[in-house]
């Protein structure tokens, strides 16, 4: 009976109940995955994602539909169009041009794994990145509001990408 008038107390008033294991520092939001709780920020200084004395961090992937169609509202509520995530071409399919040719040991979509983000499981996200032509993938993937998961767009003569999402591990 207590809980079905707390309950009732939060619907009128508002309330937001979380389980005290998921933590995330403020500005960051919750993301539920198979490993655990993770906690995800856009932002536009790698080095104060990753770097020991910033949020100690890493280039987070996308696990699941939920979380990327999260990813695309978090752009959408920063006003970005674009930002990196945690993948990139397998070290086997590297080439030393910003994009590479398919061939027979690298094609779409396997040539792409979860580089950079190590609480992560399965790929099946990355199916859904769409290569910039029949014959050629970038190095790196990066979320777009208006057409999704895309392969790396060359850093000169295009569109710079200046945002990335950040993530670690709930507290």
């Amino acid at each position: 009976m207590l809980i079905l008038i707390l309950g009732l107390i939060c619907v009128v008033n508002g309330c937001n109940i979380r389980p005290e294991t998921i933590k995330c520092d403020e500005g960051w939001t919750y993301i539920q995955r198979k490993l655990g709780g993770w906690c995800v920020k856009l932002m536009n200084d790698y080095l104060a994602c990753t770097s020991s004395t910033g949020y100690q961090g890493q280039w987070s992937g996308i696990e699941s539909i939920d979380e990327l169609n999260t990813y695309i509202s978090m752009l959408k509520e920063k006003g970005v169009e674009k930002a990196f995530v945690g993948a990139g071409s397998r070290e086997d399919c590297q080439c030393d041009e910003a994009v590479c040719p398919i061939t027979e040991t690298c094609q779409i979509p396997s040539v792409w794994e979860w580089t950079l983000d190590t609480f992560i499981v399965g790929t099946e996200i990355l199916n859904l990145v769409k290569p910039m032509s029949e014959n050629k993938f970038g190095m790196n993937v990066y979320l777009s509001t208006d057409i999704g998961l895309n392969d790396d767009v060359p850093q000169t003569g295009g569109p710079l990408i200046d945002y990335l999402f950040c993530g670690k591990k709930s507290k």
